[in-house]
C-alpha cells in the first residue's frame, strides 16, 4: 500500500480546518486547539509510518514463507523428561551424533539459546560464566557443529 504524502496531507489540512473552525465557534481557546492539532498531527505521522512499513508480501514470498512454516517441528516439553531430549527431534543423524558427544556445559549453552530463547548475554549470566568466555565457547561450539 502506498502513502501519497501530498494528497493525504491536503486531506488532513482540509479536515483540520473544518474541525478547528468548529472548535472556535464552540468557544475553545487557541491554546487548546493547538494542543488538539499537535495530537492529531502525531497520529497522522504514526499512521503514515505504519503504512510505509506495512506491505503485502508478493505471492512467491508468501508461498515460500508458508512452505518454511510447514516444515517447522513442534513438540511439547511435557513429552520429555530429560532437559536435552530435544536432540531426539532432529532429523540429521550426523548432527544428533555430534550433539550426543558434547559435554553437559556445551549442551546447556545450546539449550539455553536454541530452546529457551535466551540471548548469549542472558545465557552467560544464567550459567554464571563471564560473557566474553561464553562468546568464545559459543564460537568454538558453532564451528564444531558446522563441520558436518
Amino acid at each position: 500500500m502506498a502513502f501519497y504524502y501530498a494528497q493525504e496531507k491536503a486531506k488532513f489540512d482540509a479536515a483540520w480546518q473544518k474541525t478547528a473552525a468548529w472548535y472556535r465557534r464552540e468557544g475553545m481557546s487557541e491554546e487548546a486547539i493547538r494542543i488538539l492539532y499537535d495530537d492529531a498531527w502525531e497520529e497522522f505521522k504514526a499512521n503514515r509510518n505504519y503504512i510505509l512499513h506495512t506491505q503485502e508480501l508478493p505471492d512467491e514470498q508468501r508461498t515460500n514463507i508458508l512452505y518454511c512454516l510447514s516444515m517447522t517441528v513442534t513438540f511439547s516439553e511435557d513429552n520429555f523428561t530429560e532437559r536435552y531430549a530435544w536432540i531426539e527431534t532432529i532429523d540429521n543423524p550426523e548432527l544428533v551424533h555430534k550433539l550426543r558427544r558434547l559435554d553437559t556445559h556445551s549442551l546447556e549453552m545450546l539449550t539455553l539459546i536454541s530452546q529457551d530463547g535466551l540471548t548469549q548475554e542472558e545465557a552467560a549470566q544464567r550459567m554464571m560464566v563471564p560473557y566474553r568466555t561464553f562468546k568464545y565457547q559459543w564460537k568454538r561450539l558453532k564451528k564444531y557443529l558446522q563441520n558436518l
